[in-house]
């Protein structure tokens, strides 16, 4: 990690062609101390599940965008990061670099899930009802 510089990364979650309309998540877990070493951005089109502070970040980590097969949504890759990249920030020093370990090392975690639209006939989930619905293991 240089300071001030970004870093290409390029998570990315599909919704299978040929699949139903559904809401698609992805809960983004963050190491404790990647705040000391790196900033992103959600990128355009995610929605933060919980956003109690309204601050525009998911509380618990889970941001959501409902797939709309009509709309010629499905089969698409979609980017969680904006840009594809986070940033190194400046405030980051040799020494602090020197600290790290394997074990400490700042991480990202993505992890993606579906729930199909319509929970009964013509009856849409809303995306808090769908995110309950997910099984999570």
């Amino acid at each position: 990690m240089v300071p001030g510089c970004t870093i290409a990364k390029d998570p990315k979650v599909t919704v299978l062609k040929d699949s139903e309309a559904c809401w698609l998540f992805v809960k983004i877990e963050k190491s404790e101390n990647l705040g000391k070493f790196i900033t992103f951005t959600v990128a355009d089109g995610w929605t933060a599940l919980t956003d109690a502070d309204n601050d525009g970040i998911a509380d618990d980590g889970v941001y959501y965008r409902l797939i709309d097969d009509e709309d010629n949504e499905i089969g698409i890759p979609y980017s969680v990061l904006k840009d594809d990249q986070v940033k190194v920030l400046d405030t980051v020093t040799k020494g602090m670099m020197n600290e790290l370990t394997v074990d400490t090392q700042p991480t990202l975690t993505f992890t993606a899930y579906a729930c199909q639209l319509y929970k009964s006939n013509g009856v849409e989930f809303t995306a808090a009802e769908a995110w309950a619905a997910v099984p999570k293991s």
